[in-house]
C-alpha cells in the first residue's frame, strides 16, 4: 500500500546542530521528503503548504503549526515543559529516537490517516478508520464468526462513536491495538487482527477474526505470525496471551498450531475461558 508523503518537512529550531538531526535529514532525503529549515527570527518567513509537517523546539514552531494546522513533533530538552506543546503529536528528547518512518507516521496521526502495521504476502494490517465499520457489522453478521466475542453495538452511531473514542485512545495513546486486515490485492476488507491489553494481566494479549471466504487457506496462520514477530520485535514481548472458550474447538486448534499453550483458565468479562501463552 502506497503512504502519503509529507510534501515537506520543517524544522523550526532555536538550534540546528543536534546529535544525530544529519541522519534524519538523509533518510528523509532518500525517501524523496524535502526539509526546510527556520529559526526564531526567519519562522515569519514560513509558507507552510497543506501537506506539510514541523518538527520544533520552540513555542514559535508550535504556533506556527497551530494557525496552519500542519501538526507537530516537539523536541523537548528541559527547558520547556511538556504542558507547552500539549498539542503536539509526540515529545522526543532527543533525534536519536526518531527515524524517518516514525516522523511520516507522526504526520500521518496529525492527518487522521491510519497507520499501515505491516504486510504479508497475501495481506495488508492496517489501523481501523470510521470508513470501516459498514464492513465491520458485514463481517460480524457472517454465520458463526463473532459467537465468541463481544458484539458491535445494534446503534450504528453508538458503534461510531466507540471506534472514534478507540482510535483516539488506543492507537493514538498506545500505538497498537486490534487492526482490520485488507487482501492485499483488491484492499478489500476481510478482518480483524491485533494485540491489546487486559487490566490484571502484565503480557499482551492477540485477537483475530477472518472472513469466512478467506479462511482454510492459510491466512490466517500468514497474518498472526507477522502480528507475532511485530509484537516481539516492537514491544520487545516475551509472552503473549490468548484467551478462548473451551468450546470454540476450532480457535483452540489455530492457537495450538502458532505455538500457544494452555496455561490456565482466566475469569473474562464474566466467561471462565481458557488461558494460552506463546513464548518467545
Amino acid at each position: 500500500m502506497k503512504r502519503q508523503l509529507p510534501s515537506n518537512i520543517i524544522f523550526i529550531l532555536e538550534k540546528q546542530d543536534y546529535p544525530y538531526l544529519s541522519e534524519l535529514v538523509k533518510e528523509l532525503e532518500v525517501m524523496g521528503i524535502p526539509e526546510r529549515f527556520f529559526d526564531q527570527a526567519s519562522v515569519r518567513d514560513c509558507a507552510l503548504g497543506g501537506n506539510d509537517y514541523i518538527i520544533s523546539d520552540c513555542l514559535c514552531g508550535a504556533e506556527k503549526a497551530r494557525l496552519s494546522g500542519t501538526g507537530y513533533m516537539a523536541f523537548a530538552d528541559g527547558e520547556l515543559s511538556d504542558a507547552e506543546f500539549w498539542d503536539a503529536q509526540c515529545m522526543i528528547q532527543g533525534f536519536d529516537e526518531v527515524d524517518a518512518d516514525f516522523v511520516i507516521k507522526m504526520y500521518e496521526r496529525a492527518r487522521h490517516i491510519p497507520w499501515t502495521i505491516l504486510e504479508t504476502e497475501r495481506t495488508i494490517v492496517r489501523e481501523l478508520t470510521l470508513e470501516d465499520i459498514d464492513d465491520l457489522y458485514r463481517l460480524y453478521a457472517e454465520p458463526g464468526l463473532a459467537d465468541y466475542i463481544p458484539p458491535l453495538c445494534e446503534d450504528r452511531n453508538e458503534e461510531e462513536e466507540f471506534e472514534k473514542m478507540y482510535i483516539e485512545s488506543m492507537y493514538g495513546f498506545y500505538g497498537y491495538g486490534i487492526w482490520v486486515i485488507l487482501d492485499r490485492e483488491t484492499e478489500r476488507f476481510i478482518g480483524r487482527a491485533g494485540i491489546t491489553h487486559r487490566d490484571g494481566y502484565e503480557d499482551l494479549e492477540v485477537g483475530y477474526m477472518l472472513s469466512r471466504e478467506y479462511q482454510h487457506k492459510g491466512i490466517a496462520t500468514e497474518v498472526m505470525k507477522a502480528i507475532i514477530e511485530y509484537a516481539v520485535k516492537k514491544y520487545g514481548s516475551r509472552k503473549l496471551n490468548a484467551f478462548i472458550a473451551d468450546e470454540n474447538t476450532g480457535s483452540i486448534r489455530f492457537a495450538e498450531g502458532l505455538g500457544f499453550r494452555k496455561k490456565d483458565r482466566a475469569l473474562i468479562e464474566g466467561r471462565e475461558l481458557g488461558w494460552y501463552v506463546f513464548e518467545v
